[in-house]
């Protein structure tokens, strides 16, 4: 096999001869032997705003979920788990963080078996933020979604 210069060489004739490089080009230069194969590193310097801030990176989210208003006892575990309109009635799926029972209550009925009754359903354009008030024994409570538990897997 012919060395690398020659190689170099005998390209730059191909090239002359079928018109692409012409005479008065100046010649290739020798390709590099050893050590001097590689091109010297760039400094770290270089990369260093990209480290700080990777550019491929996920956006995170500016601000942490809300924490759900203080409850009564009897509403700690429960969260919304869906919400709908069904013709003029909201409808809403509540679920329990401790036995993942869950249930479905709707506006202008009365309390279900666990005497829990919705009163108002308050929307959101944001994703997650609709809350629901519902009361047991006069007590009201106000309902969030739990992002955590709404997620594949989770619970």
């Amino acid at each position: 096999m012919p060395s690398p210069s020659r190689r170099i060489a005998l390209l730059a004739g191909s090239l002359a001869a079928i018109g692409l490089l012409r005479a008065e080009d100046p010649p290739a230069p020798a390709a590099p032997s050893g050590a001097d194969a590689l091109p010297a590193a760039l400094p770290m310097s270089r990369y260093e705003k990209m480290l700080a801030r990777s550019p491929f990176s996920l956006p995170t989210a500016a601000t942490p979920a809300p924490t759900p208003p203080p409850q009564p006892g009897w509403a700690d575990a429960l969260f919304i788990n869906a919400v709908m309109t069904m013709g003029d009635r909201k409808v809403i799926t509540i679920a329990s963080r401790e036995n993942n029972e869950r249930f479905i209550l709707g506006t202008g009925e009365k309390a279900n078996e666990q005497g829990i009754e919705l009163l108002e359903v308050q929307w959101s354009d944001q994703v997650g933020q609709t809350r629901a008030v519902v009361r047991k024994n006069n007590v009201v409570a106000t309902l969030l979604f739990d992002q955590n538990a709404a997620r594949p897997g989770a619970g």
